[in-house]
């Protein structure tokens, strides 16, 4: 069963549309599903905070709200540096490469503050 769906998968797939796409537009198709993806996690983490502000879960909640932005917004950048809409002159690697880890410290710090909020 698993080996019939595994070649229907891969009938499915035409490999050969891989081709026709350049590297920047798999950068843009990236960040946009990323951006797409991190704006749902702040919806996501906004309604589970704004259910839970009185308890003692609602604070880890509000960390995660701050990781997903900060994440989106990294994200964002990327997108106006790749369509050179905004930034034409200036670097922003370093603020990217600095918001992504910054948003999964952030990430990580709301997961220990879930974790005791638990106990």
């Amino acid at each position: 069963m698993r080996l019939t769906t595994l070649a229907a998968i891969f009938c499915i797939v035409d490999f050969r549309l891989a081709n026709a796409m350049t590297s920047g537009q798999y950068a843009m198709l990236q960040e946009s599903g990323y951006l797409i993806l991190w704006a749902g996690c702040i919806a996501l983490a906004w309604s589970i905070y704004s259910g839970m502000k009185g308890g003692s879960l609602g604070l880890p909640w509000l960390i995660f709200l701050c990781g997903f932005a900060l994440a989106a917004a990294a994200s964002l950048v990327q997108l106006l540096d790749l369509f050179k809409l905004v930034f034409k002159e200036y670097d922003f690697r370093p603020f990217i490469l600095a918001a992504r880890l910054g948003s999964a410290l952030i990430l990580l710090v709301g997961l220990l503050v879930y974790k005791r909020g638990l106990e």
